[in-house]
């Protein structure tokens, strides 16, 4: 069990209704880097989780205050999401960096990095991927390692 003083963040008080789904807004409770080298300072207001499980308290991970992350899924190790909402029992992890993207019932993982994207996939595993500008949307058991997608 992590002790408060040991906390990367705490959630927020005040609430609010994405698409008819409770959110709690992150603020960080100590100072930490993330992995594109930027500070989070204590004080800093994150983004939008459901519940404790959705953001890890350990690594560097974090989500700016624009993402929402929906209960079920989880951000942990040094991933980094902006712009983004993650839903579906998604699991972002290890040095990912997501910006701009919609996720839904996909593993993500490695050195990934997607931008502009809508990734749809039960059973998607995507590692050391970088997607960028497209839809990809793929259902089944499929593991995608060392990819590139672009828009054409």
């Amino acid at each position: 069990m992590i002790r408060v003083s040991e906390k990367k963040y705490v959630l927020m008080e005040q609430e609010e209704v994405y698409n008819g789904n409770v959110y709690h807004q992150v603020k960080a409770v100590k100072t930490f880097k993330t992995i594109e080298g930027e500070t989070v300072k204590a004080g800093t207001l994150g983004g939008f989780i459901q519940d404790e499980s959705c953001l890890s308290q350990d690594g560097r991970c974090w989500v700016d205050k624009y993402s929402h992350v929906m209960a079920g899924s989880i951000v942990k190790d040094d991933a980094l999401l902006s712009y983004s909402f993650i839903e579906g029992n998604s699991c972002i992890c290890d040095k990912s960096n997501l910006d701009e993207v919609y996720v839904s019932g996909t593993y993500i993982g490695g050195n990934s990095g997607l931008t502009y994207a809508n990734i749809d996939g039960k059973g998607l595993r995507l590692i050391n991927v970088d997607v960028y500008d497209t839809n990809l949307e793929i259902n089944g058991e499929i593991t995608l390692v060392n990819c590139r997608f672009a828009r054409d």
